[in-house]
């Protein structure tokens, strides 16, 4: 089975980077009764040496993608696909059709594009096939990662930017036999549901460095004290800094800010939220 488009493009790429070695566009491939080779290449004994290594691979991750039979040696089934389809071929006055593949590196990144063209059309063809989801599943979808987002405590921050089709699902009109009381709910637009703990704790934990109410000067201070009481971070701190392990360790120091005064806020709401249902 032929690879993906993808795998095509990548590999493209990859010959290509051959190309920056000095001379390698002198590679050629040699066709001579039935055996395939390699001759020729950079004049440098080094430089050769370097692209004899670097290309077989290549060739033969290409040969296997390609649907090469058990058996063969996946070097000259590339070899081959190439002296069959590729322009780069020139053929000897011979029998056995024995022949030359000029600039062998660049040969094969063009064949590349050949084949993640026929790739992608199957791919086309493929997806032409797939039915478009329901309304119903769509908002069985919807319902489903609001779930999700509940119990994995997913705050305003983690899914800002998130995908805009939940929200469209979530306004699609209710099904015909759908009790009331869902059909309410369904009409209502549901935020994200903020981390009022998380809140409260920041809130207190600032009130504590920055008793004056001053912080951000305190920033510094604040970060790790939010670390000491393990206050989660960002998440997406972590998806832009791989080694982010703490509000301390983030470098984007204006994010931080950002985030404080995030929770700072959603504490306020929260305690006048507590004052005006106890009054």
């Amino acid at each position: 089975m032929d690879a993906t488009s993808a795998f095509w493009r990548d590999l493209e790429s990859r010959f290509r980077e051959l190309l920056n070695i000095p001379e390698a566009a002198r590679l050629t491939g040699n066709y001579f009764s039935g055996q395939c080779g390699l001759i020729d290449g950079p004049t440098d004994k080094s430089e050769r040496a370097w692209l004899y290594q670097l290309f077989p691979p290549l060739a033969r991750a290409g040969a296997i993608k390609a649907g090469a039979p058990n058996g063969a040696d996946p070097l000259n089934a590339w070899l081959n696909l190439l002296r069959a389809e590729s322009p780069h071929f020139h053929q000897m006055g011979v029998p056995d059709g024995g022949g030359w593949i000029q600039n062998l590196v660049l040969a094969s990144a063009e064949y590349c594009i050949v084949r993640a063209a026929r790739a992608f059309e199957f791919e086309t063809a493929a997806l032409a096939g797939v039915p478009a989801l329901s309304d119903q599943t769509k908002r069985k979808l919807a319902v489903q990662l609001n779930t999700l987002r509940d119990k994995q405590k997913l705050t305003d921050e983690d899914i800002s930017g998130y995908d805009r089709e939940r929200q469209r699902c979530l306004k699609m009109p209710a099904d015909h036999g759908t009790n009331p009381a869902e059909s309410e709910a369904k009409g209502r637009k549901r935020g994200p549901k903020p981390d009022h703990e998380s809140a409260l704790r920041v809130a207190e934990i600032v009130a504590r460095v920055a008793p004056h109410g001053d912080w951000r000067p305190r920033l510094d201070d604040l970060c790790e004290a939010l670390d000491e009481d393990q206050v989660p971070y960002p998440a997406r701190w972590r998806k832009r800094d791989r080694t982010c392990n703490g509000w301390a360790a983030y470098d984007e120091r204006a994010h931080a800010v950002k985030a404080i005064e995030y929770r700072l806020k959603i504490a306020k709401q929260r305690k006048k939220a507590t004052s005006e249902t106890f009054s």
